[in-house]
């Protein structure tokens, strides 16, 4: 039975035909935001098409396609931060946007009702993505996304991780993007507001647009969370 579910999980991990597409559109945008350099966005372009002609198969694993993209890119361009700058917008923006998710945070009567308004704005802070086919996102839906987030959930198992989360004493929060982890401030003080000590994990370079130490600072985390790893 074990066996069953672990060839299942892997088996979701493999690619589909239209990762290729996603992984080229990517490919794309990021070497656009990489370099203004034509000739290296090319070049990279060349490299990752020779990548996908070489490794994209049944068994290739999405994820793994993807760093090798990102790798090229750095390298091509010798840009090892390509989104730097969205990424600083992202925070800006969501530093802006941080006052009104409070209240809406500050707004719960009980411990647990704050918990929960606050991981749904950590929630609306991950739809924060860049160049993904299908997934449109701009800055002025945010706010809105606010309001509207506990009646967009499909499965809502918020007051179950509240239970689980009252029974623990340290939390390790894993970030995940820049701008989104603004959000996860509050998160984490209703976390800190329980008596939990809490560790932050970050990346330790420049992933996409994956939360940073630089991040971690910009966005308040580093006054907050017990440590930042």
């Amino acid at each position: 039975m074990q066996k069953q579910q672990k060839s299942r999980r892997v088996e979701n991990l493999k690619v589909e035909a239209e990762c290729a597409a996603c992984i080229l559109s990517r490919a794309s945008a990021e070497a656009t935001e990489a370099t203004i350099n034509p000739a290296f966005r090319f070049r990279a372009m060349n490299e990752i098409l020779r990548l996908l002609h070489k490794e994209f198969k049944p068994t290739a694993v999405p994820a793994d396609l993807g760093t090798k993209r990102d790798r090229i890119i750095k390298r091509v361009t010798s840009n090892d931060d390509p989104y730097m700058r969205r990424k600083r917008i992202s925070n800006e923006k969501a530093l802006k946007l941080l006052p009104h998710a409070r209240k809406m945070v500050e707004e719960g009567y009980m411990q647990q009702d704050r918990f929960k308004r606050a991981c749904l704005c950590a929630m609306v802070g991950n739809i924060m993505e860049f160049d993904i086919p299908g997934h449109k996102f701009t800055f002025n839906i945010l706010r809105k996304s606010f309001r509207e987030a506990a009646k967009d959930l499909a499965i809502d198992d918020i007051n179950k991780i509240y239970e689980i989360t009252k029974g623990a004493r340290k939390i390790l929060f894993l970030a995940d993007n820049a701008g989104e982890i603004v959000f996860d401030t509050l998160l984490v003080e209703q976390l800190k507001n329980m008596d939990l000590t809490v560790t932050v994990a970050v990346k330790g370079a420049p992933v996409i647009n994956d939360a940073t130490l630089v991040d971690a600072e910009v966005s308040g985390m580093s006054k907050i969370a017990d440590k930042i790893i």
